[in-house]
């Protein structure tokens, strides 16, 4: 009996011990398990940095989009990225041009709002959008003018409860990510042009020069500040006044745009201008051969769309200054840009403007034959004029600047005057 005992006891006890050793041999296991998962997570935690510092750094930098509208003879800018930023609003009249070129752009409201200077083909538009748009920040330059085109200007900021301001020289304002613009030329200038401030927009590594009319004695003054860019919006629409040679050498541009209208009394873009460009190398892009010039930045590097511009130029200076040579340069200009100047041709004849009227070049050859009155006709219009479509001025001709000819109205002066100004660069 006690011997049936005993056995049971001793079988009892191995059976537990083997269980014991089993849970035991288990637990080691779930232990092992639990410490190479946790040597895994922490593999992955120290992998995970490098891959969020990447990304991290690529979300820095933002796509901007820099756009140069076409208002013809005059400028307007757009930068628009996280934030946007309008430079100048064109003409008299250009408001509504520009308005709708925000809406198709899904622009409902501008961060910021620059006026460089005050004469009337930078500021013309700008009552017209302050009055429509949000407006959050305006800058103007350190001058004024008693003309009704700023009087409308700083009434309608006024209006609208914006305080126009001066920018202190080389304040920097944000615009977004790794985004930014400064502001030099604060202190004004000799003249309306010299006052002009010049916007140093940066994105990343992307750099672009913004430099209204400023003509060679600023930019003789900012020299010292200015730094190697990407893009140089060429000074005052080409002329001879602005662009030095020195200023281009420290600026070194790849790009320049010119914002300069097809048909204007100025003669720009000027020889002396364009030669520069031409011997630096530096590629042209322009309004009046690619209307709207809109350039991507990424941060490294820019971009656009637009067809290489030509380095022809307007102006006779240094070429035949006859008065054959300049009816050439106005009346062949809006057909072909292919002789803006004696001598000087294009790349892209047959391909701008083909659907513009050719009454123009008709009438050099056959002056009978030419209906329409034309740029170089000294004949006063005096019982007609045309309308275009959205514009706010009547003109001689039914293809002045961007005019379409197919949608343009002929109504007589009289009623034109009642309602319309007179354009400046067909009258």
């Amino acid at each position: 009996m006690q011997k049936k005992i005993f056995k049971r006891f001793i079988t009892t006890l191995i059976v537990l011990l083997t269980v014991l050793s089993q849970a035991g041999c288990s637990a080691t296991q779930s232990s092992t398990a639990k410490a190479d998962t946790h040597q895994n997570v922490e593999s992955s935690n120290n992998e995970t940095p490098s891959i969020n510092s990447n990304s991290k750094e690529n979300t820095l930098n933002q796509e901007v989009k820099i756009h140069f509208i076409d208002t013809g003879n005059s400028d307007s800018i757009l930068i628009q990225g996280e934030k946007t930023l309008l430079i100048d609003g064109g003409d008299n009249g250009d408001e509504n041009l520009i308005l709708d070129y925000l809406k198709r752009n899904n622009v409902k409201s501008l961060d910021y709002m620059i006026a460089t200077h005050p004469h009337a083909d930078h500021i013309g538009g700008l009552d017209g959008i302050i009055n429509s748009i949000s407006v959050k920040q305006l800058l103007v330059a350190n001058g004024d003018s008693d003309t009704s085109t700023y009087k409308d200007f700083i009434n309608a900021a006024s209006t609208k409860n914006l305080q126009p301001s001066v920018p202190l020289e080389g304040i920097e304002f944000s615009m977004g990510n790794n985004s930014k613009f400064k502001v030099f030329n604060s202190n004004g200038g000799s003249n309306s042009n010299e006052q002009s401030l010049v916007v140093l927009f940066e994105n990343g590594k992307d750099k672009v020069l913004l430099t209204g009319d400023a003509e060679k004695e600023t930019e003789s003054e900012i020299l010292n500040k200015m730094v190697d860019v990407d893009l140089l919006k060429i000074g005052h629409h080409g002329s001879r006044t602005s662009t030095s040679i020195e200023f281009l050498n420290k600026v070194t541009p790849e790009y320049a745009v010119i914002t300069v209208g097809k048909e204007n009394k100025y003669g720009h873009p000027h020889k002396s201008t364009m030669d520069k460009l031409k011997n630096k190398n530096i590629k042209v892009h322009r309004t009046d051969e690619c209307g709207n010039v809109v350039f991507n930045s990424t941060g490294n590097g820019i971009t656009t769309y637009c067809t290489e511009g030509s380095y022809n130029y307007r102006d006779s200076k240094n070429t035949n200054t006859s008065k054959d040579s300049t009816t050439n340069i106005k009346t062949n200009n809006d057909n072909t840009n292919t002789q803006l100047n004696t001598g000087v041709t294009s790349s892209k004849s047959n391909k701008t403007n083909t659907n513009k009227s050719t009454s123009k070049t008709n009438n050099s050859k056959n002056n009978s034959n030419s209906k329409k009155p034309t740029l170089n006709n000294t004949t006063p219009v005096t019982q007609t004029v045309w309308l275009s479509e959205t514009g706010s001025k009547y003109h001689r001709i039914n293809n002045c600047g961007r005019m379409n000819p197919n949608k343009a109205r002929q109504v007589s002066l009289e009623e034109a005057s009642a309602s319309y100004g007179k354009c400046k660069s067909c009258f």
